[in-house]
């Protein structure tokens, strides 16, 4: 099968050695496209609430050659593009609606809502991909996480169904995968529909929001209960 990695989001701890070492003990058996979508500063993640943790690299720049860089590392990755988005320019492009929501944080998971510049990665890494469906499987990944099992990847899944593999059945954004046309049609439109799909669920939550536009386009997602990635924070 022909496959690609979407790594989207903030790079976070993308060097770090359990990372890097899970790509080669996962991943090294492939030959793997990778795309990537990110911002200009490195950021971190709030853990839930926990504050008790070094963050200080939170605006380190990250450039495309600084991912150039660190990414042909790994022989097994042929690096298609990388898109890096400067974090002012889009938030300063923000309408009333979407600021208010960013915002308004939900539980303890940020001090911000953190699912409206992860729905706008999203909509935004599509469109690196080919026009053509040439890819068997995508797979969309966190910058952040480490793989601690091999991805539950067969020939026989079906491509029009979503899977992710986590020990929590209601947390599918650390990674999922399907074919390419099912990815592009979740994703190609997630961002521009963030606050009508906000308001249909009663919720901002980025899973909840993932799990909805799958359901209106008519796209199964199965859960593999058991872990598959560990953030590092």
């Amino acid at each position: 099968m022909k496959l690609c990695i979407l790594l989207v989001g903030q790079m976070r701890t993308y060097t770090s050695n359990t990372i890097i070492e899970s790509y080669h003990k996962y991943l090294g058996d492939n030959h793997i496209d990778i795309y990537i979508c990110t911002w200009s500063n490195k950021g971190h993640s709030n853990h839930h609430g926990e504050r008790n943790y070094n963050h200080s690299y939170t605006n380190d720049v990250i450039t495309e050659d600084t991912l150039n860089n660190h990414y042909k590392q790994f022989p097994f990755f042929n690096i298609k593009q990388i898109l890096v988005h400067k974090w002012s320019d889009w938030y300063n492009s923000l309408s009333e609606s979407y600021k208010t929501i960013y915002h308004t944080p939900f539980g303890n998971h940020a001090n911000h809502n953190t699912s409206v510049p992860a729905e706008f990665m999203y909509q935004q890494a599509v469109t690196m991909l080919p026009t053509e469906n040439i890819y068997d499987r995508v797979v969309v990944l966190r910058p952040d996480m480490a793989l601690t099992d091999n991805l539950p990847i067969s020939i026989h899944d079906n491509p029009n169904i979503i899977y992710f593999q986590c020990i929590c059945v209601g947390c599918m954004d650390h990674c999922w995968f399907s074919s390419q046309k099912s990815i592009v049609k979740q994703l190609q439109d997630i961002y521009d529909n963030y606050i009508k799909h906000s308001k249909v669920t009663q919720s901002t939550d980025n899973n909840v929001l993932l799990f909805h536009q799958a359901k209106i386009n008519n796209i199964q997602v199965i859960c593999y209960k058991k872990p598959l990635v560990s953030q590092i924070i």
